[in-house]
């Protein structure tokens, strides 16, 4: 994942304007698809990409089958054209060279006999999974970022140590940035990743009730009703958040929450950004490392020029649980003064920084 980041940065030297949406969506999608479905990843090809975001651009439609080949026929197909490419896939043993994701998604449908057909309409969902949550968090993680120039250069300050610095023999710069720094080390970065997940949430948690219980001797929830927990209350509860709960706050997660001070953790189950239990989401690590590298690379390196006025939101999308933006952003790529010659890359493994090379 962190390999093919690093192209798209460097492809993206070259660009003098961006769609920031677009931009974010096929380079986030392929990038997670390479490293989760390995070198037949069905993703490769243009038209694959494009099924599939056709199919999430209007998934409820489609599911509820209500002559979808006419009230959806994009979405419809989409689905179609996405589902015969892993069908493909599988029937071509491609995921034998995949991630332990896939060989284990395949061993688990042989085992239970799934035909390979059935094996792709599971996957589909795998594919949602994800890709359909992470690209909007990224998209509002930049746009918070960039629209506030006194986090941006927060932000940059923090994130100067976790990189290390080289020359060449030339004199050139080789400059790495480590992705375990980021995680461990970068509290600022950390927490605006936390508050766009818990600001922009638009999922709900469902759980059944398993027996009739009665809470506050007021609310009779009855055995086999199911109860739906929308984050975007929870998120907005002042009780838990305090009075900005409301507003966006890139630091609220350095001081409170669910990472913050020992003495000021939130429960739990006040944050729903990954749902909760025994359905919390099992690819956030995964997804965290991904946003937090591709922006802080993003910050290090760029400048985004461009309008950040507040954007209408889309909350169409039922399969999303972070809300998308209503419209896409067009923004002006420029290198940071200072940064325009040397290499850039991701190190990934075990840390070697050395006391010597610190900073940019």
């Amino acid at each position: 994942m962190a390999q093919n980041l690093k192209n798209s940065f460097e492809a993206l030297v070259s660009k003098p304007k961006i769609s920031l949406m677009q931009w974010l969506k096929h380079e986030l999608s392929f990038a997670t698809t390479e490293a989760v479905y390995g070198p037949q990843n069905p993703f490769r090809d243009p038209a694959v990409e494009a099924a599939f975001w056709a199919y999430e651009d209007n998934i409820m439609m489609v599911l509820a089958n209500f002559f979808p080949k006419l009230t959806a026929s994009k979405a419809f197909y989409g689905r179609e054209v996405t589902v015969k490419a892993l069908q493909e896939y599988f029937s071509n043993q491609g995921h034998e060279q995949a991630s332990h994701l896939e060989k284990a998604l395949r061993a688990a449908t042989l085992k239970y006999g799934l035909s390979l057909e059935d094996t792709a309409r599971f996957e589909l969902s795998n594919l949602i999974a994800i890709l359909v949550n992470t690209i909007p968090t990224c998209f509002w993680m930049v746009f918070h970022i960039y629209s506030d120039q006194d986090l941006l250069a927060d932000l940059r300050t923090e994130l100067d140590a976790a990189v290390l610095v080289e020359n060449d023999d030339g004199g050139t710069p080789k400059r790495t940035l480590d992705v375990n720094t980021l995680k461990d080390s970068c509290p600022l970065l950390n927490s605006v990743w936390q508050e766009t997940l818990r600001y922009r949430a638009n999922g709900s948690s469902n759980r059944e009730v398993m027996q009739d219980t009665l809470l506050e001797d007021r609310y009779l929830l009855k055995k086999g009703s199911v109860i739906q927990m929308p984050a975007l209350i929870v998120h907005a509860d002042t009780n838990v958040w305090g009075p900005t709960a409301c507003e966006f706050d890139a630091r609220r997660f350095m001081t409170s929450g669910i990472r913050g001070k020992k003495d000021q953790r939130k429960s739990p189950s006040a944050f729903r950004a990954f749902g909760g239990g025994t359905t919390l989401c099992p690819g956030r690590h995964f997804a965290r490392t991904e946003l937090l590298a591709l922006v802080g690379m993003l910050v290090l390196r760029f400048e985004l020029k461009g309008s950040w006025a507040s954007l209408k939101l889309d909350d169409r999308d039922m399969a999303a649980a972070i809300v998308y933006p209503g419209a896409d952003t067009e923004v002006e790529v420029v290198e940071r003064s200072g940064f325009e010659t040397g290499s850039w890359t991701f190190r990934t493994g075990p840390s070697k920084r050395s006391k010597a090379a610190n900073g940019v």
